[in-house]
């Protein structure tokens, strides 16, 4: 029965996930807990900078305890340096495709760490400057996606607050 309940709350749909333009994320594979960060647009006249909420997800799975969410919330208004995080997000190095076998990588392969993380970013993609498809990315340590995603959560770290920005709905 408690299974069941698990599995029902952890299937509860995300109330912002169709306001989230961007989602980065650790995973630790070792540790249990994850940490997620969503960001959104906030509604505002038009005529004004853009500003954006940020919400942490932090999960904590660990073995023998019921799991938990803990969500805490900021935005570019309360903290400048997340303007920058997201910034440095639309500027990420990607990798580009690949195929092993057929086309094989100048300077190797990545070392697989079995108790690294496993990082992940979902942005809007574009070609030649047109919105076009989301784009996913998920890698291991020592990546450029990795050192941005350990680097944004330090920035962001003071930044954080039990408190809803104004202008974002409601779960």
């Amino acid at each position: 029965m408690l299974a069941l309940m698990l599995l029902a709350l952890s299937a509860a749909p995300d109330p912002l996930a169709d306001e989230t333009l961007v989602r980065f994320s650790r995973d630790p594979v070792l540790r249990r807990t994850s940490v997620e960060v969503s960001v959104g647009r906030i509604a505002g006249d038009p005529r004004e900078p853009a500003r954006y909420w940020l919400r942490r997800t932090e999960r904590d799975g660990a073995r023998g305890r019921t799991p938990s969410e803990t969500f805490t919330w900021t935005d570019t208004q309360r903290c400048p340096a997340a303007l920058a995080v997201l910034r440095e997000a639309a500027a990420l190095e990607t990798p580009r495709p690949m195929i092993s076998g057929l086309v094989e990588p100048e300077g190797g392969y990545l070392p697989v760490v079995a108790d690294g993380a496993l990082y992940a970013l979902t942005i809007e993609g574009a070609y030649d400057g047109q919105i076009g498809p989301t784009l996913t990315v998920a890698t291991g340590p020592a990546t450029p996606l990795a050192d941005w995603v350990e680097a944004s959560l330090a920035t962001l770290e003071p930044c954080w607050s039990s408190r809803r920005p104004d202008g974002v709905g409601r779960d």
